[in-house]
């Protein structure tokens, strides 16, 4: 099948190299970063993929008595589009505000997804991946006028409201809320759409939760991280219990139904289960070890137990350990390959901002 097919072209989203080592030249002459990390970690901001916490937007219905249950049928459904998506944003560098008298800060961030195909064993790129970079600051009128003019107005987000008694803390947190958070969102939806429109009745694996995409027909979400679980606490309980008693074998929870209470309501079926490494028994004991879950629209019932053979065959190779990378199924673990060698690397930002590592 004919890949790379699907070319979104449009103004740059991205910088050049040069643009971007020159603007943070002018950024390093008023400040040096003083913090090491992605700002996701530095102060706790759940990225997409982890679940909801406000337990008032979503119903959740058990659909089968026993807690755990071991997979007897070998049947898959073949999926071979895949989506992931990108988010990293660093914390750039305080600098002397005159207007208030105040250090504001600067922050860049740089959103990405993209579709791989796969193409017998196989990962090839689909849709060109769509990048985004923004740096993001009070209002420019803040910031010393060497650093305002240094950054392409295609390139700057400035959020309002900085004023001499806000909290840097409050900034970040709205930052993350008013701009990054839809950013992604809009990048990812701008993928996923034009997969839509290319192939309208093929379907899409997802990496993260369904509940932010639109309703449509053939969709799957695998979620890895669980800031809280959707089960209750007792059944979990027991879930995580069976789970490592049967160890080594395919073992999924009782299926559940999620109704979401939001602009797209729309009923989910779902089920955890876990990735399996045939190594090292005290690590996949663990009962987090490899954890997932995996969704679908309810409508699709009769196809969940296909889809989850399907993802349970495509483990992660475990000799390239990434984030997350005991619950990440192979397309995916190559997609976000694919997005990285499109990012800006990590010795060119060490080298535009002053040499710092990440954590």
């Amino acid at each position: 099948m004919e890949t790379n097919i699907f070319r979104m072209k449009s103004r740059p989203t991205t910088l050049a190299n040069k643009d971007f080592v020159s603007i943070g030249g002018a950024i390093t002459k008023y400040t040096n970063t003083m913090e090491r990390g992605l700002e996701e970690q530095a102060i706790g901001i759940p990225v997409p993929g982890e679940d909801p916490t406000d337990s008032k937007l979503r119903a959740v219905d058990v659909l089968e008595a026993a807690p755990c249950i071991k997979i007897g049928s070998t049947d898959t459904l073949p999926l071979v589009y895949f989506h992931d998506g990108i988010q990293r944003t660093q914390f750039v560098g305080n600098v002397f505000s005159e207007p208030i008298k105040r250090l504001v800060p600067i922050m860049f961030t740089t959103v990405g997804a993209i579709v791989v195909h796969l193409d017998g064993e196989h990962v090839r790129q689909y849709l060109d991946p769509i990048i985004i970079e923004r740096f993001i600051t009070p209002e420019k009128s803040l910031l010393p006028k060497e650093i305002a003019d240094s950054i392409p107005p295609d390139f700057l987000h400035e959020l309002p409201g900085f004023v001499a008694t806000t909290h840097p803390n409050e900034f970040r947190k709205r930052m993350f809320e008013d701009v990054v958070k839809r950013l992604r969102q809009d990048t990812e939806h701008k993928i996923i759409k034009a997969f839509e429109a290319r192939n309208p009745d093929d379907w899409l694996v997802i990496d993260g939760p369904l509940r932010d995409i639109a309703p449509v027909e053939k969709r799957v979400g695998i979620v890895k991280r669980h800031v809280s679980y959707l089960l209750d606490g007792d059944l979990m309980f027991d879930v995580l219990k069976d789970f490592v008693a049967n160890s080594g074998t395919r073992v999924r929870s009782c299926k559940f139904k999620v109704t979401y209470k939001t602009a797209h309501a729309k009923e989910i079926l779902a089920c955890y289960s876990k990735l399996l490494y045939n190594f090292k028994s005290g690590i996949v004991n663990n009962p987090e070890f490899s954890l997932i879950r995996v969704e679908t629209a309810y409508k699709h019932a009769a196809e969940f137990d296909k889809i989850l053979n399907m993802v349970l065959a495509m483990n992660s190779p475990m000799s390239k350990p990434s984030d997350s990378w005991d619950k990440k199924i192979y397309p995916i673990y190559q997609a976000e390959l694919f997005l990285k060698a499109n990012a800006k690397d990590d010795k060119l930002i060490r080298t535009a901002f002053g040499g710092f590592d990440f954590a």
